[in-house]
């Protein structure tokens, strides 16, 4: 497991972070620190004991989703561990709770979310459903490994959409906005990743979510506003650092 542990200040400058009780702040990092390098945490009520942190600063990281618990087994995972850190791959030591991990997808911004648990009354067949997760699953694991895979930081997604904010799309034309859940910029991948296509810089335009939702996840589309995303991140920078 690496020794060093980076934060990024796009989460810990944020409002909603500095908010927080410096207590609460204290135990985040703490938490950081001790993270494996899935960013899974086993002992937080431990870590929590030796730096004079209360049961509260814990609930408050997990009501304000700094970090997800997995409460039948006392297990925590940092949210936002793919923005935070860059583990270079001759390094990188893979969480021995696998089987957590794999409970987890990756949002737009590149932060981890539990899956939402799917419901049986919704599915006609047990048979169905298990082709689905499955089907699902693979999905996740492709992203999950494209993203690991690429030289982009993971703190890309989260700048470049940013970075689009209040542009138009180039699919529907309407005015991209981050407050608006339709109209949210999203990344799409002009080859998808389940097609072979990368998650590089070359391959990712910028949509809104209506479009990408519309956009079938095996359907390759042209270059879009391509030429516009190299453009924005040379100019916002950290294209070529991991």
């Amino acid at each position: 497991m690496a020794n060093r542990r980076m934060f990024s200040l796009d989460i810990v400058d944020s409002d909603s972070f500095l908010s927080m009780p410096s207590t609460t702040q204290n135990l985040y990092f703490h938490l950081g620190m001790r993270a494996d390098d899935d960013g899974v945490i086993d002992n937080p009520n431990a870590i929590k004991r030796v730096v004079g942190a209360t049961d509260d600063d814990l609930r408050i990281l997990i009501a304000k989703k700094f970090v997800i618990p997995f409460e039948e087994n006392g297990l925590i995972i940092i949210k936002h561990w793919l923005i935070h850190n860059t583990i270079r791959k001759d390094r990188y030591v893979a969480s021995k709770y696998q089987e957590q991990v794999q409970m987890l997808n990756l949002d737009e911004n590149g932060a981890y979310t539990l899956l939402p648990s799917e419901s049986v009354g919704e599915l006609p067949q047990v048979a169905t459903q298990t082709k689905e997760k499955k089907q699902l699953e693979g999905a996740r694991k492709t992203r999950y490994e494209a993203m690991k895979d690429s030289e982009l930081p993971y703190s890309f997604t989260y700048k470049i959409r940013q970075a689009f904010n209040g542009k138009e799309c180039p699919i529907c034309h309407c005015k991209m906005s981050m407050s608006n859940d339709r109209t949210m910029p999203t990344i799409q991948h002009n080859i998808p990743i389940s097609l072979g296509g990368k998650h590089e810089l070359t391959n990712i335009s910028i949509i809104c979510r209506s479009c990408n939702t519309s956009i079938q996840n095996r359907q390759i589309t042209d270059k879009l506003n391509n030429d516009e995303v190299v453009k924005v991140w040379e100019c916002i920078g950290n294209g070529n650092q991991r």
